[in-house]
Formats: structure tokens, sequence, C-alpha cells
């Protein structure tokens, strides 16, 4: 190859790929692009907490429980009968012997018997969340009269399982 040919080369691709740069017309299309949000929820609890009971007299206590879900998500918050339940009856249960205190968890203030909420029963059913923002729900208890009167001296306690479907 000649020192001309060698000079030549270069300039030859350089035109080369000039070439196949031009475009003969173009074309143009879509993409769709999509998402789904999907519901979730947390549950919280505060404590319903008697305190001291007064054998023979009623206690009353309250506590909440508390839901955040996705915006637009649909959800029921349902509560168990406790980990003392017999039959249809929550108790409290004293650690040391075998000794309860039945009690019941309404969602109205007054406790009335219409809105006592049931072993496995619904504290809200099918509420929209209209933000991600938590909720609160009160949940009402009461210890009632004739259910401690024979109390025994010591510390009572039960766990309520709460679940929130969504």
């Amino acid at each position: 190859m000649t020192y001309a040919m060698k000079l030549a080369a270069p300039l030859f691709l350089a035109t080369l790929t000039t070439a196949q740069v031009a475009q003969a017309g173009s074309a143009t299309g879509t993409m769709n692009v999509s998402a789904n949000v999907q519901g979730s929820c947390t549950v919280s609890a505060v404590a319903l907490n008697f305190g001291a009971i007064t054998p023979g007299s009623e206690t009353d206590a309250e506590g909440s429980i508390g839901a955040a879900c996705t915006t637009g998500t649909t959800y029921t918050i349902t509560i168990d009968g406790g980990s003392s339940l017999v039959d249809t009856n929550r108790r409290l249960a004293e650690a040391e012997s075998e000794n309860y205190l039945e009690y019941i968890i309404a969602i109205d203030e007054s406790r009335g018997v219409e809105s006592y909420i049931p072993a496995n029963g619904a504290l809200v059913s099918n509420a929209v969340a209209a933000s991600s923002e938590t909720v609160n729900y009160s949940v009402y208890g009461r210890v009632l009269a004739e259910e401690n009167s024979a109390g025994v001296v010591g510390t009572y306690s039960d766990t309520l399982g709460i679940t929130i479907t969504y």
C-alpha cells in the first residue's frame, strides 16, 4: 500500500460512516405505562386497663384500636375472645391461681348489651380509609359488679387478638 493510499483510507472510511448516518424517514409508536397501588394496613392498640377493682362494684375502662391503611382501602377490624375465653365469655385470669373476672367490651360508651363486641366480632366493618392517617376507634370495657363480687386478691390479665382484614 502506498503512502497516498494510507492517507486516503481514513478519509474514505469517514465518508462511508457519514453516508450511513443519513436517514430515510422516521416512525413513531407508544408504550403503555401502568402501576397498581396495593392496599395495606397496620393495626395498633392502647391497653384497656381496669386498674384497681373493688369487689362488688362495676368497673369501667377505655382503650382504643388504631388502623392505618392506604387511602381507599376497605377494611374490617375484629377482636377475638382473648386468651382466657370460656364459651362466649371473655375473662381476666389471675396469674397465680385459677381465679377469673369476666368482662365485656363494647363499641359504645354506654356499654349496653346491644353494643357488646362478641368473641371474633367486628369493631368496625367495611370502613374505607379516607387517608393514610391512623384512625382510632374507642373500645369500652366493663367488669360487672356481679362478676367481681368474689374477686380474690391478685393481678388479672388477658390478651385480645386484633385482626384487620383488607
